[in-house]
């Protein structure tokens, strides 16, 4: 009997705290709630009733600047040359014979083309010798045919026995120094055209007289300067001496 009720006593105290776990379950639910309730009345209380809230302003467009770009395979620059300009050709003419200047057919400044007559001396005297030469030239040109008929006469008759051979050698040297005669004549006259057509100047190539140095009436010496200097303009045949180069490049 008393071990029965000791068992009921000692039941009772383990009773007793589960009950009060319970409780304490039941008061932490409670407060949750509580909390839960709270945020939904503050949720419902800031709530618009026409829904919820959204912005409709738009921000203004950004204003930027558009290039249009055109693709190139190549590029220009832009070069510029600090320098002295310079003709890659340039000759002073002058007479190779003397004499007196009878024309002038340019003066400084003026623009030549190649083969252009620029000054020519007095040919009176050299036409002279020229005619005098030509009739050399016909003199001995008959000379020739007269020596020439005679020797093949002489030769004939040596043949026949009627002249001795050495009459007949005699002849045939004749006919030869009158051949002779004829080639010199002939030098002589070339010669004179030579002097005549070198008492002309003639611009050698395209350019400008830079420089004059003779009047008309003047009487050249055999070497003496005409002194024209051309600059090429017709072909653009220019060179650059003491230069300092410099580059300026604009591409893109």
């Amino acid at each position: 009997m008393s071990d029965h009720v000791r068992s009921e006593d000692a039941v009772a105290p383990e009773s007793r705290s589960g009950g009060a776990s319970a409780l304490k379950g039941l008061a932490f639910l409670l407060a949750v709630g509580v909390v839960a309730a709270g945020l939904a009345m503050f949720v419902l209380t800031q709530r618009s009733e026409e829904g919820p809230k959204v912005v409709l302003e738009v921000s203004p467009p950004i204003t930027v600047n558009v290039t249009a770009i055109d693709v190139q395979e190549t590029y220009q620059t832009d070069e510029k040359f600090t320098g002295l300009v310079d003709s890659r050709r340039r000759s002073q003419l002058g007479f190779t014979s003397g004499g007196r200047v009878r024309e002038l057919a340019v003066d400084l400044g003026d623009v030549v083309a190649e083969g252009d007559r620029l000054a020519s001396l007095d040919m009176r005297a050299l036409s002279a010798q020229l005619a005098a030469a030509n009739a050399r030239l016909v003199e001995a040109e008959a000379g020739s045919v007269l020596a020439t008929t005679t020797a093949d006469r002489q030769v004939a008759l040596a043949a026949k026995g009627h002249v001795s051979p050495q009459v007949a050698d005699e002849a045939r040297a004749q006919a030869n120094t009158a051949a002779a005669r004829i080639d010199a004549a002939r030098a002589e006259v070339q010669a004179l055209r030579v002097q005549m057509a070198l008492a002309t100047i003639e611009a050698p190539f395209s350019g400008v007289i830079t420089a004059r140095l003779v009047d008309e009436g003047a009487i050249a010496a055999p070497g003496h300067h005409f002194s024209t200097s051309f600059f090429l303009q017709a072909n653009k045949e220019v060179s650059m001496i003491d230069a300092t180069v410099t580059e300026q490049l604009n591409s893109v």
